[in-house]
């Protein structure tokens, strides 16, 4: 994006919204108004300003830095922690690195699978789109080892063990 168009983005949040603390907050003349926005069913803080909806974290982004990249990530993963301290520039792959363990998961390990006909478990990691099996374990806690330690090497300071 250019940087006249950054500059236009950020100059017209700037006219309606003001941040402070984690929080948007309308702007009413000169002074701070009611917080904006509410939570969507993703769990992220959205406002919607003449017909359109905005994510709130990547607005405060904008706002704070002059800059409006791909994807803003959570490092705390907690999607409704906005202070600007916890938001960071991310790529689509590393953004997803920071996702915590899908609730279908069944061994409560985050890149851990279970195999019945093997009766073993399978460590599988991916990254970019590639996608890294790193074996079979015996054993669930050997098996959890190998996948945070991988997840550390990979996604580095992306990686969510949760």
């Amino acid at each position: 994006m250019d940087e006249a168009r950054l500059d236009y983005e950020r100059g017209f949040f700037d006219k309606i919204v003001r941040y402070s603390n984690g929080v948007l907050r309308w702007k009413v003349g000169t002074r701070f108004g009611r917080e904006a926005g509410t939570v969507n069913n993703m769990g992220y803080k959205v406002f919607k300003y003449q017909g359109k909806m905005y994510s709130v974290h990547r607005v405060i982004y904008l706002l704070m830095t002059g800059t409006k990249p791909e994807y803003v990530d959570h490092i705390d993963g907690n999607k409704l922690n906005n202070y600007i301290s916890n938001l960071r520039p991310a790529t689509p792959s590393q953004n997803q690195c920071n996702h915590k363990r899908n609730k279908k998961n069944t061994t409560g390990h985050k890149n851990v699978f279970f195999i019945p006909r093997l009766n073993k478990y399978r460590v599988r990691i991916q990254f970019e789109g590639k996608r890294q099996d790193l074996g079979y374990f015996d054993d669930l806690e050997s098996a959890s080892v190998v996948a945070e330690a991988a997840r550390n090497k990979i996604h580095k300071e992306f990686a969510c063990h949760e």
